[in-house]
This record gives structure tokens, sequence and C-alpha cells, in this order.
């Protein structure tokens, strides 16, 4: 039994134990004790009419067990799907805070001893690495199927699945196909993320090797679907979509198999899609970690007539200029962002796309920009600024 697995259990709240492939019980927590007295020894079996802790001498105890590595993860009865995902996350997320609280604070105190200046060039890039911990704390939580909303809303479909797809660590078997920026469905954002990482997952892992798993969004009158597959249709040896299917159907939506052997995921078409305008003037993606700002870029782009892609990190940011870069009509981004830093994405894009227009906007000094050579509009600014920098460069580059 792993011991990273075995240490999960301490995380939960609700009673849990983990089995080993016998099914006898190696690890409980204190809440397991507590609702369990007696039964730390107990045997697990799985008949088929359920899970149940047997203890001889004793009333069987009706469980419920998931498998996992090497065993099986067992909690009580009435806990709900998705507690073993949860404990995995909550451990992810509690190791990211310490190894960014500690790096954070050493890195700290060695810029307060006043070092050399080479050291203290290494030492800031040490502290913008730092920031990439933050931005992949946000993108493990964005997987927990219990950190999420409940408010449906009108969604971007395509907006959401490119974030999910970027959420997951690669190299996955994995292609892009169509992305249609206005299929905008009736949905919960957080649960259609879980739901399409869950999805991709689950295939990616499940794949024949040489097999790739291709992605797409399709916008049809009435709804909006991801929809995934591979050249000899959906593997079905040892592919769970349980906990995509869950969280689909809570999103607002449902999973299903094509006759052609692609998995579905469908969702509502949004009520009042069907007025959107679509962009007529081509589409901007906008970064920054600040909320307003990002608001008010969008805000301004869409009044203006442009479709818009956002993204609040720099990891998000790199994963939309390689997947969409060479249809964007230009690219906003802050200077300093969490997990890649806006000027390192300038020179992404200037490597891939030597053509697209870039804008820089930061409340920083020049120092922080380096030696990128990229137009710079500074914070605050106005929106009419904004925009008006905005036409200026896209028709100077035009």
């Amino acid at each position: 039994m792993s011991p990273d697995l075995a240490g999960l259990i301490a995380l939960l709240e609700a009673p849990a134990a983990l089995a080993d492939a016998t099914g006898t019980l190696v690890v409980v927590n204190d809440a397991f004790e507590g609702w369990a007295p007696g039964y730390r020894r107990a045997q697990l079996s799985r008949r088929p009419g359920g899970s149940f802790l047997v203890v001889e001498g004793r009333a069987s105890v009706a469980v419920r067990a998931e498998a996992v590595e090497s065993g099986f993860l067992v909690l009580s009865s009435g806990e709900g799907a998705g507690v073993a995902q949860e404990a995995v996350i909550t451990s992810v997320v509690r190791r990211l805070d310490r190894a960014r609280d500690s790096l954070e604070n050493t890195l700290g105190a060695a810029l307060r001893e006043r070092p050399p200046e080479p050291v203290v060039n290494a030492l800031h890039e040490a502290l913008a690495a730092v920031e990439e911990l933050r931005a992949l704390r946000q993108l493990v939580l964005g997987l927990s199927p219990t950190q999420t909303g409940s408010r449906r809303e009108a969604v971007n479909l395509g907006s959401v699945t490119h974030d999910a797809v970027a959420a997951l660590s690669g190299p996955l078997p994995l292609t892009l196909g169509n992305f249609p920026e206005d299929c905008v469905v009736d949905a919960i954002r957080e649960r259609v993320f879980w739901a399409v990482a869950a999805l991709v997952g689950a295939l990616s892992r499940a794949v024949p090797e040489g097999e790739t798993v291709r992605i797409s969004v399709e916008s049809t009158a009435d709804s909006g679907r991801v929809r995934l597959g591979t050249a000899s249709g959906v593997p079905t040896e040892g592919l769970d979509v349980d906990p995509a299917r869950q969280a689909a159907e809570t999103a607002g939506g449902r999973l299903l198999v094509d006759p052609d052997g692609a998995v579905v995921m469908q969702f509502p078409a949004f009520s009042g899609a069907s007025g959107l305008v679509k962009p007529r003037l081509g589409t901007v993606l906008v970064v920054d970690d600040d909320p307003s700002v990002l608001a008010l870029m969008g805000a301004v782009l869409r009044r203006e007539g442009y479709g818009v892609i956002e993204a609040d990190n720099g990891v998000a940011a790199s994963m939309f200029l390689r997947t969409r870069g060479r249809s964007l009509k230009a690219f906003v981004t802050d200077a300093v962002l969490p997990g890649r830093g806006g000027t390192e994405l300038v020179l992404e894009a200037r490597r891939w796309l030597p053509q697209l227009p870039v804008l820089l906007v930061t409340a920083h000094d020049d120092d922080v920009i380096g030696e990128v050579h990229a137009p710079v509009l500074r914070k605050p600014f106005t929106p009419n600024a904004f925009r008006d920098r905005i036409a200026a460069l896209i028709a100077e580059e035009g």
C-alpha cells in the first residue's frame, strides 16, 4: 500500500479506511474509530448486495468501497461519490501550500540580506516560480467535485473546455479539434470544468498505446456538446466515466455514447445565446490576474465588436496561444502573472506568431519588462485609452 495513499486517510473528516487487496483493513482514521468502534480489525466483504465490514460475533456494517491503488478506500455508506478524488485534491493542495510558504519565506529572507545583483536576479526568478505554485493550486482546486458553485449561468463551452485541458498535467495523448467561440450553454461552470477534466483524464489513461484522444466542441441550435473519441472508438477496458457522468449531470447536462464510439457531454443552449453577436473584428486574448482589470478589458473589446478569450494566469494563456493563436487578432497581457510571466508569454508569441499584435499592460517599472520589445500601456488606464490603444495597435500591424 502506497504511503502517500495511506496518508490521505488522515485528511478526510468523514469515516474512512484503507483495505488491502485481500480486504483486510490496514489504515483507519480517527472518524472511523468513532463511527465503528471495534471494527478496526474488520474484513471487507464485497457481495452482490453491497460491501460490508465483517467481524466475527458482530453484525456486519454496510459501507461503500472504491477501488484504489492495491486495494480499496472504505467509506461509510452515507458518504457521497467523489470522496476519493477529494482526498487526493486536498492532499495536493496542502503540499502546494507548504512548499509555497516555505519558498516564499526562504527567498524573502535571502533578499533582505541585500545580496549582489546576480543573486538578486536569481532570487526574483525563483519568486516568479513560486507564483506558478499558486496557479497550480487554483487549477487543482478547479478539479475538485466539492469546490464548486451551484448557480447555472451562460457558459462558453469552448473556453471552459480549454481551461479544463490546460489544468491537466501532460503530455496527454490528445489532439484538439473544433472550438466554436459562440457555443454558449446553460450550466454550472465549475462542474462543467470538472466533468471535462475527469473525462479527458479517464480516456487518456485508457487509450491503447499509439492511439490519440480527439476533443472538440460542437454548437447546435438547442445544445452544446463536448465530444471525445479515438479513431477506433472509445476504449472500454479500464475506462471509468462515472465521475464525469455525475459532474455533467450536476452541471445541468448529460453524458452519452454516440453510435460511432465517442463519449459526448451535452448541455442545453443558453436561452439568450441566439441574441449574441458573433465577433466581427476577430478575437483578442486578454490575460490579467486582477479580475477587475480583466473584466474591464473584456467589456471594452466586446463592446467594440471583438470576441474575447480571457485567462487569469500564464499557464492557461500559454495553452491558448498554442491552440488558438493563429486565429487571434491581438494578444494583451499583464507583465507579471502567476504561472508564467507576461514577458515570457510575449517572447513565446513572438516565436510562434511573429505577426500577432501584442500589448503589455503593467503598473511596474521598466526593469520588470526587461529586454522585451513590445508596446506598453501603463496601469491604471481608462476604457477609452485601452480602446484607442488596441485600435491603433491592430491598424499599425495590419
